[in-house]
């Protein structure tokens, strides 16, 4: 997921979240293009290269966990 940001300069600044890293710190990566359309097609190609590398949503290959719904007995039983 990004977040594209236009600085006072005129130039566009993106954000890119992956999420945690080992440590729990946000792991994220800064780019800076002069305009919106090359920021754009940055984030595009290093998501689209994430995706590829966790394969995750290319080609069918989608990973989800299922999800369950938790009552407080499971939460419970669980200590």
């Amino acid at each position: 997921m990004a977040s594209i940001v236009r600085r006072p300069n005129g130039t566009y600044q993106a954000t890119i979240c992956f999420g945690v890293d080992p440590e729990g710190k946000r792991a994220r990566k800064y780019l800076t293009r002069k305009t919106l359309k090359e920021i754009k097609d940055a984030v595009f190609e290093i998501e689209l290269e994430r995706k590829l590398e966790i394969g995750d949503g290319v080609n069918g290959k989608h990973k989800k966990t299922p999800q369950r719904d938790v009552s407080s007995d499971d939460l419970c039983r669980a200590r």
